[in-house]
């Protein structure tokens, strides 16, 4: 079952969401604020639906992957901005379901690519 939803995580990542110029796009933020935030803190890897705000996507619902972490027993949204990674709000989001995001950070950190672990 734990190989079903990291190949899941990977597809999900894979897959991607809307292109967006050359910024990262949902998969690209969602791993790197995993990757980062989960060196320190509990992470997992919320997908479903975003209805955009935008009118690039001209109103239609969009899939969409975001991290986050639990952090003082809560589970709050991570948010990517200029490179750096900030606890947000989030409510264009319907969340269908979680990946568990210790299973990327432990990949890193078994090749000696996390080193506050």
């Amino acid at each position: 079952m734990r190989k079903i939803w990291l190949l899941v995580a990977i597809v999900m990542l894979l897959a991607g969401c809307a292109y967006q110029k050359w910024d990262g796009v949902c998969r690209h933020k969602a791993s790197y604020s995993a990757l980062v935030v989960g060196e320190w803190y509990p992470v997992r890897l919320a997908y479903g639906e975003m209805l955009p705000t935008g009118t690039a996507w001209n109103g239609e619902r969009q899939g969409h992957i975001q991290a986050q972490a639990k952090i003082d027993g809560e589970w709050k949204w991570l948010c990517v901005i200029k490179g750096r990674v900030w606890v947000c709000s989030q409510d264009q989001f319907t969340v269908e379901g979680y990946i568990a995001g210790k299973e990327l950070v432990q990949w890193f950190t078994q090749r000696g690519l996390m080193l506050n672990k």
